[in-house]
């Protein structure tokens, strides 16, 4: 099964809470950081692209579709990113945050930030 397979019977078909990185899995977690860092580099980052769209559907959508600016979407991949890094270094250290919801993630909102057992 390729990786595009994958993501969507793992992630995108389970919706778009299942895309929070709250809730990925330590696999997904990498990969997407994987596709995040090739995307910095100038590949495509088609699974970072497809998550943020799956994400973006469910938060903006009006009926069955939804319109995204090219530019915010390239401006919701940067915030999904950093995302995700908080949640790799907060699975990696003693570092916490704040973690998005649905309803905040791809926001422009400030990060609480801890450290634990302070």
């Amino acid at each position: 099964m390729d990786i595009m397979t994958k993501l969507g019977k793992e992630l995108l078909d389970k919706g778009a809470t299942a895309c929070l990185p709250r809730n990925l899995t330590d696999y997904w977690l990498d990969v997407l950081l994987r596709d995040a860092e090739a995307m910095d580099a100038g590949e495509v980052g088609e699974l970072i692209l497809a998550v943020v769209i799956r994400i973006c559907e469910a938060k903006f959508a009006v009926e069955k579709e939804v319109m995204i600016p090219y530019d915010d979407l390239f401006e919701y991949c940067d915030s999904y990113k950093i995302e995700l890094a908080l949640e790799k270094i907060s699975r990696a250290t003693d570092i916490k945050y704040e973690k998005a919801s649905l309803n905040t993630i791809l926001t422009k909102r400030d990060v609480r930030v801890w450290k634990e057992n302070e």
